[in-house]
């Protein structure tokens, strides 16, 4: 683990979540907790302070230096400074700034994470975008069955949820993940907490139809007529996975 001075180097929010992760040994999820923040925004911070830790040991160093070189300045006076209007910015003075914002910008390309990339069947024409978040207390049932004019895109933000598309085995999705379902005329079975002991919140980006709410429910007439179309649950699938 680096020495106090570098960890020093890192932003409050990614030194708290190296603390409490790599040198106290909590869990995200007790890190989470105690700091009241999504498990996916503590991987995010811990992931962030230990790259720049990666780093900080040069960064230290060349603060060092520099402070000695003034300190060597302050010890040996001069003759007295006659203030001087500033000149000119240079063409040399120019490209020394090209070279420092270029130095300032190394690296972007890493800062994007591709969480999924899909290519829906269809986008509704002249699609509406909406994104919401959704907060499904402990042990909640979530939604009823319903459908999405459109394709909708998901990511999780904390706890667990159990998911469910019509045509596809149920699974269990946790923070840190992205999902989608396509759409139309498919059937969003369930969409409930995993958990009785915490909260399930994930964003979800929904590209519906003009004029057409978010999602529209499914009778149970035509959930009967359809039946034959939902997926056995894995043999591993969860208890409240498996239809009785």
């Amino acid at each position: 683990m680096a020495d106090k001075r570098i960890q020093a180097a890192l932003p409050n929010d990614f030194r708290v979540a190296v603390y409490y992760i790599d040198v106290q040994g909590s869990t995200y999820a007790e890190t989470a907790a105690m700091l009241n923040i999504p498990h996916g925004t503590v991987m995010s911070r811990l992931a962030r302070g230990r790259k720049r830790l990666r780093v900080a040991p040069a960064h230290v160093a060349a603060n060092r230096v520099n402070l000695a070189v003034v300190e060597r300045r302050i010890a040996r006076p001069g003759p007295p400074c006659t203030p001087t209007a500033a000149a000119p910015p240079t063409e040399n003075t120019n490209v020394r700034k090209e070279r420092s914002m270029s130095k300032n910008n190394a690296g972007w390309e890493d800062a994007f994470t591709v969480l999924q990339e899909v290519r829906p069947p269809f986008i509704p024409e002249s699609a509406e975008v909406k994104t919401v978040v959704a907060d499904l207390p402990p042990g909640s049932a979530g939604f009823p069955p319903h459908r999405h004019s459109g394709p909708s895109f998901y990511y999780m933000l904390e706890g667990e949820l159990q998911f469910e598309l019509e045509g596809e085995p149920p699974r269990v999705i946790r923070a840190g993940e992205a999902f989608w379902e396509p759409g139309g005329d498919v059937i969003h079975h369930s969409n409930a907490n995993n958990r009785d002991d915490m909260r399930c919140r994930y964003t979800v980006t929904m590209l519906g139809a003009p004029g057409q709410p978010m999602l529209t429910l499914v009778d149970a007439e035509e959930l009967e007529a359809r039946e034959h179309l939902r997926a056995p649950a894995e043999s591993n699938a969860p208890r409240s996975f498996v239809k009785e």
